[in-house]
């Protein structure tokens, strides 16, 4: 069952700036919903346009530890945009947390965080078009790939299939946390309705496997195009369980270059 994603992180970091001090040479802006809300651009070396990949943050917001992914995917080949949705490190808006006020794992909780998710997905629809118009950017090549809380944002946002190529998922944040179906259902119909290759990556020492394995299943059900890929636990042991996209580079570099070459063909 996909339920609801356990968050590890304390609200304080959620609105800290000093990670994004790392990202100062990148620094750009984006528009969504009337905010003006950060955005860090790491270009290939080379000509373009490039392919684009749009990452998506954990919720904690953009952290220093991500770092090592965002800027990997550049060396791959990729136009790589980290966009900091509204609320998180101290970007306009009223972060999740401070909107969350039923009882964690309730399924009124969870209706509550369905409506932070709905407006965090238009941050990354918005993000997409500033991406898009970006001139050394290819437009038709733009896929999006999400950590932790923006794993689950990925998936949701897939459904707009026609601004995206691919979707990859590191899906550790989807942990089951709570009784309620809200959101397992809510994952499962973004699923149904999306017609782009979803690529959904977890460590084996990651908590619960059941959430990746829920989604592969119905992928294969539905006859649609997915990979999954569970990595063993000693080849994570350098990173955090919980972050292999900025701890692990070496773990999954080649295989997402791999999917998203084959899905931008």
């Amino acid at each position: 069952m996909v339920q609801a994603p356990q968050v590890r992180e304390t609200n304080a970091s959620i609105a800290n700036t000093d990670d994004l001090k790392e990202y100062a040479s990148y620094a750009t802006t984006y528009e969504s919903d009337g905010n003006e809300l950060d955005g860090f651009l790491c270009l290939p070396d080379g000509t373009g346009p490039f392919p684009g990949v749009l990452f998506n943050h954990g919720s904690s917001g953009l952290m220093s530890s991500n770092k090592p992914g965002f800027e990997a995917l550049a060396r791959l080949g990729y136009a790589s945009f980290a966009a900091v949705r509204r609320g998180y490190n101290e970007n306009p808006g009223t972060c999740w947390c401070d909107r969350i006020t039923a009882p964690w794992g309730s399924s009124e909780m969870v209706e509550q965080l369905m409506v932070v998710f709905e407006e965090e997905c238009r941050d990354v629809l918005a993000a997409r078009d500033w991406l898009a118009n970006h001139p050394q950017v290819d437009a038709q090549r733009i896929a999006l790939i999400g950590a932790s809380f923006g794993g689950v944002v990925t998936v949701l946002a897939s459904e707009h299939s026609s601004m995206f190529r691919a979707g990859v998922s590191f899906t550790e944040s989807a942990h089951p946390s709570s009784e309620t179906c809200v959101l397992r259902d809510a994952l499962l119909r973004s699923i149904r309705q999306s017609t782009i290759p979803l690529f959904l990556l977890q460590a084996q020492n990651a908590q619960g496997l059941e959430p990746t394995f829920t989604l592969g299943r119905e992928l294969a059900n539905l006859n649609k195009p997915y990979k999954v890929r569970v990595y063993p636990a000693d080849r994570a042991k350098s990173a955090d369980e919980h972050g292999i996209f900025g701890g692990c580079v070496e773990l999954w570099g080649e295989d997402v270059q791999r999917f998203l070459d084959q899905c931008f063909v």
